[in-house]
């Protein structure tokens, strides 16, 4: 009987229960090339876990009732223990219904028998076993028959053994994920959210959806409510529901939906008598959408739902609220349309009283809400999300919600199938427990950070060890089944208490996707250079680098993560250990390569080699940047150096030329602080004032002018920071009162109640009395604030005393913020000093202070801090000998 091959594109799984628990249904959500929805059952596969071998287990099945009925059959099989990699027998039992194992695997547990692998859920468990991978294309093959069945209704149930995934470049670009951003706008007045949801009556007036695939152009549309009325508001939300079957999207994006959107829209769905499981693929009414509590997201059968708000963790809008609005200017640059003040007044006056202004008002706001949700889904790097869990085929619906670890965690948990070794089991309460007291005793140490021995210095070359931590787990077979530190010899290097074969789980999976992730970095970096990609293929290129990067970064992490199930503090330190013992020997090497070459500063995985004593001072000969002939020469003797450094490495570790300092400065007595200036003139900033959100933007902006000035110009950049610094301070005392509350105002987070802070600060002191100001009580609505805005204004006593949000405030402290943008500076030697007269403000340079400017400093009020006894003695004689 003739067969054919059908290639589909998997988009979501999941299971559920027939025939009264007794039959299991696994579907796969699928999509073919013309984007219809294609539903595929498979009913032949069935759970199970591991027990460890015991003549007992017959005993405990038969006085079990519900393992004995659970059970199908049972194999004695041969494993590895992942720790230690000790083989040991095991009983492997299959059963009927997934969601009783955990239950089973308690009532073994307590009989004193080891349990494996029950905490898998049966899903993953089912792609792990058959290496099926989300997101992937698969290939099923159908008789005749069942290309009819599938034809005229687009379901079909087969065996596992019909179906595979097909790793096909060339397949898979044929399938595009489609994404569908949609907003709601409610008939609010001006009730808050809370009084909204009390009783959702209010109807839903406008919905807006944005949808494409990031490749092509993306399409917006908008729909209003026509009448007040249930038949009005149905026709509406039908309106949306037919776009979602249209358009069929794999992938719904929202802004706050999963705390408004969803709820409030599936509220009034049940009010209008409207089923939600239109939201999904499939036909069934038992498939409604719902909140998952294990993803902390909405499920919607057959597509990925994403709330983009959680995404924008550690992103600190100015305004200090995280808004549509505020994240889209941060990240795209874009501001959305200043929202109407009552959105049922607008649409009253839009549809019921006729007046186009406010009709356009409302249809333009609603359709640019979806439209900015669309465009923010990438540079909030879910696109390189996605990436990361097609990368490893992790079920997309859990896998887009969770976290990197978790990600990483699968494609080592696939690793260990392969290599049949028993995956670890997620810690007991207990566990965890001993886990992170072990760790408070002797806490995990990381990267090793030297301390440069000076400010200032020209011609570094910038190293940094590609994937550093993921390379010394290949590199010396680091992992969880290797490890077995020598018990006579305990002053053995680190890296000894590794078998080198056979090769471990862990550094199995570091091997294969560092090599694909060096694959794809390097042609992302030819197509950047040559230009003969577009530009979507360029950052599809970019997005699949980062994705093996986030992978392999975030499994090393879960060996240093108390409640997951690959902790080993031995594991973790012994990494580390050796990330630092490098650094060290880095330190070594390059003395013995020339001695005219010197480590002055490391970082974790990076190394900054000065080239001292005009070693390459063709670097910096006659003053020039952007000189290619000077950094030809430059980088010839960087690679020279790399390329030594290089041979003696363990494969696959490799140091890489990050960039070339012109000239580079050190924050002294801080680590992870330096600026520098490359050989292209571009500034780069770590660790300074000029790159801390808790400076005001004029402070930051003298010290990105100062820096730029002390680095780029090596005769007299003293001299020039100076004047720049003066102008600044002449800027700040010329601005108006509301130009300088933009410069100056700092956004500073609130994390606690106030009453739970033991020392005052400045954004605490400002909340306070900005709640008092409005009659808010300051314990509950500290929490609507990512970050709430200060200015100091004149006064006496503490700043947590002259702190006030700059809606209240009326005079702004100039003295103050003189005081921070000069030391912002000073740290760089750049010296003024300023003094309040009788008469002017006094702004010069230590060294042009007069006997008069002395005379008015002495019998007026001091600017700031009065100046101390030895430094009065010391300008009257500076003065003296002077004139």
């Amino acid at each position: 009987m003739s067969s054919t091959n059908l290639y589909l594109n998997l988009i979501d799984l999941d299971y559920y229960m027939t025939n009264n628990n007794q039959k299991i249904n696994i579907r796969f959500f699928t999509k073919d090339i013309n984007n219809q929805s294609i539903i595929l059952v498979i009913n032949d596969y069935f759970p199970y876990f591991y027990v460890g071998f015991s003549n007992e287990i017959e005993d405990i099945i038969r006085k079990n009732c519900d393992l004995k009925n659970w059970l199908i059959s049972k194999e004695i099989l041969e494993k590895k223990l992942y720790f230690g990699g000790k083989k040991v027998k095991v009983i492997k039992l299959i059963g009927k219904i997934p969601f009783l194992v955990p239950k089973l695997a308690k009532i073994i547990l307590k009989n004193s028998l080891k349990v494996y692998e029950a905490d898998i859920p049966f899903v993953k468990r089912f792609v792990i076993d058959r290496n099926i991978y989300s997101l992937h294309p698969i290939r099923i093959t159908l008789k005749n028959e069942q290309l009819i069945e599938l034809k005229n209704n687009k379901i079909l149930t087969l065996s596992y053994n019909d179906l595979k995934s097909v790793n096909s470049d060339s397949l898979e670009n044929k399938f595009h994920l489609t994404y569908f951003a949609f907003d709601i706008e409610v008939a609010a007045e001006e009730e808050s959210v809370q009084q909204l949801f009390e009783k959702s009556e209010k109807r839903i007036i406008a919905i807006s959806v944005c949808y494409g695939n990031y490749v092509t152009d993306h399409k917006t549309e908008a729909e209003i409510l026509q009448n007040e009325s249930d038949l009005g508001e149905k026709r509406l939300i039908s309106w949306f529901l037919e776009k979602i079957s249209s358009i069929n999207p794999d992938v719904i994006i929202t802004f706050n939906g999963d705390l408004f959107d969803f709820p409030y829209i599936i509220k009034r769905m049940d009010h209008l008598n409207i089923a939600t499981h239109l939201f999904g693929v499939t036909k069934n009414p038992q498939d409604n959408i719902y909140y998952q509590q294990g993803t902390k997201s909405f499920r919607i059968k057959g597509r990925i739902s994403v709330d983009l708000f959680y995404k924008t963790w550690g992103l600190h809008p100015t305004s200090g609220k995280k808004t549509l609005k505020n994240i889209a200017e941060m990240k795209l640059g874009l501001s959305k349309e200043e929202r109407p003040e009552n959105f049922y007044k607008i649409w009253h006056e839009g549809v019921i009283e006729g007046i186009s202004v406010s009709y356009n008002l409302l249809f333009k706001y609603s359709k640019r809400d979806a439209e900015l949700t669309f465009l923010l889904f990438e540079p909030l790097e879910q696109l390189a999300q996605v990436d990361a869990v097609k990368l490893v085929g992790m079920p997309s619906a859990d896998g887009i919600a969770t976290t990197a670890r978790n990600i990483g965690e699968f494609e080592l948990f696939r690793v260990c199938y392969k290599k049949n070794i028993l995956i670890p089991m997620l810690p007991t309460s207990d566990e965890v427990k001993a886990r992170e007291q072990a760790k408070r005793i002797s806490p995990h140490r990381g990267g090793l950070v030297l301390e440069p021995p000076g400010s200032f210095f020209s011609s570094v070359g910038i190293f940094d060890f590609r994937s550093m931590y993921p390379s010394i787990i290949s590199a010396f077979n680091i992992g969880g089944e290797s490890y077995h530190p020598p018990k006579n010899n305990p002053d053995l290097p680190v890296e000894k208490h590794f078998l080198s074969t056979p090769r471990t789980s862990l550094a199995e999976m570091m091997s294969n996707i560092l090599s694909e992730r060096v694959k794809y970095k390097l042609a992302y970096q030819k197509a950047k250079k040559e230009g003969n990609l577009s530009l979507s293929d360029i950052d599809v290129l970019k997005r699949r680098s980062t994705s093996f990067k986030l992978v392999m970064n975030s499994t090393f992490g879960s060996h240093n993560y108390p409640r997951g199930r690959f902790f080993s503090k031995n594991v973790s330190d012994s990494i580390t250990e050796i990330g630092r013992s490098y650094i060290r020997w880095l330190e070594d090497e390059v003395k013995i390569y020339n001695s005219n070459y010197e480590v002055i500063y490391g970082d974790t995985d990076s190394a900054f080699v000065w080239f001292k004593n005009n070693s390459i001072q063709e670097i910096t000969k006659g003053y020039e940047l952007n000189d290619e002939k000077n950094k030809e020469i430059a980088f010839f003797k960087v690679n020279n150096l790399v390329n030594y450094l290089n041979s003696k490495l363990k494969k696959p570790m490799e140091l890489e030329v990050e960039d070339i300092a012109y000239r580079m400065a050190f924050k002294t007595g801080r680590r992870k602080a330096y600026s520098y200036a490359n050989m292209s003139g571009e500034l780069f900033i770590k660790g300074f004032e000029a790159v801390r959100a808790d400076w005001s933007i004029l402070a930051r902006e003298v010290q990105t002018k100062v820096l730029h000035t002390l680095l780029t110009i090596p005769k007299g950049g003293e001299d020039e920071a100076k004047k720049v610094l003066m102008n600044y301070v002449k800027k700040l005392h010329s601005l108006s009162h509301f130009e300088l509350i933009k410069e100056v105002v700092i956004y500073s987070p609130i994390k606690r109640p106030p009453s739970k802070y033991r020392t005052a600060i400045p954004v605490v002191g400002a909340f306070l009395h900005f709640c008092k100001q409005n009659k808010f009580d300051p314990e509950k609505n500290w929490k609507e604030y990512d970050k709430f805005p200060w200015v100091i204004i004149p006064g006496k006593g503490n700043l947590s005393n002259r702190a006030r949000h700059p809606k209240f405030v009326s005079q702004i402290d100039r003295i103050h913020y003189t005081d921070e943008i000069v030391r912002a500076a000073e740290r760089f030697g750049v010296n003024l000093s300023f003094r309040r007269t009788n008469k002017s403000t006094l702004l010069k340079y230590i060294d042009q202070v007069t006997q008069e400017d002395l005379k008015n400093v002495n019998s007026s009020k001091l600017l700031f801090s009065k100046p101390s006894k030895k430094e009065n003695n010391w300008i009257k004689k500076f003065i003296h000998e002077k004139n």
